[in-house]
């Protein structure tokens, strides 16, 4: 019975300080959050025509081209590329620009990307990161050949590897409050000994 009741002790003893610490934790990291701003994301594409993924002042900006921004988890969620670029929302302009706005955005968390068109030949990354982005395009191969990355599978594999690492640093607390609680409450939670009784 005593053995049983110390087990109980243990375990409320646990719980308690394991729900305190995390709720301890939890304060302290969001007492001052990271300041969010709000983020224009601005694409430009223009004709390389001497393909080499610079733009210089005579090379002329290309409109009805598809391009995308956002979030690493968000470009499977409208799509893909298929139903991206049937919408003419995601379309570049007459000046060859189009742009997206991100509330509470940040800019090292938006990606961009470009879906070149047939017969034309990406003279620059067709994925970037950042708020704004300039994609060439030639109707000629380029000098230095740059493959068009799928943004779907590219994006895929970024999110899981940022849902990965969130996940391993919450486990990983999770772990060390456990082990901080388990030892409180072993330590402050003994057996109590019979003392050998003299006569």
């Amino acid at each position: 019975m005593a053995k049983t009741k110390i087990i109980i002790l243990r375990i409320v003893v646990f719980l308690l300080v394991f729900v305190g610490t995390a709720f301890v934790i939890n304060y302290f990291m969001n007492e001052n959050p990271p300041l969010l701003y709000d983020s224009d994301a601005n694409i430009r594409v223009w004709l390389d025509s001497n393909r080499n993924g610079v733009r210089e002042n005579n090379e002329p900006f290309l409109s009805n081209i598809c391009v995308w921004a956002g979030y690493a988890s968000q470009f499977q969620y409208l799509g893909g590329w298929q139903k991206i670029c049937s919408n003419k929302y995601f379309l570049s302009d007459s000046s060859g620009a189009w742009s997206h706005f991100f509330p509470g955005g940040s800019c090292s968390d938006i990606y961009n990307a470009i879906n070149p068109p047939e017969n034309y030949f990406p003279t620059t990354p067709t994925i970037a990161n950042g708020c704004s982005v300039e994609f060439g395009l030639s109707q000629e191969r380029p000098v230095v050949e740059i493959k068009s990355q799928d943004a779907g599978s590219y994006l895929a594999k970024l999110h899981q590897k940022e849902e990965t690492i969130t996940y391993t640093k919450a486990g990983l607390l999770i772990l060390l409050i456990s082990v901080f609680a388990g030892f409180v409450a072993f330590k402050t939670i003994r057996p109590v000994k019979a003392k050998a009784g003299y006569g």
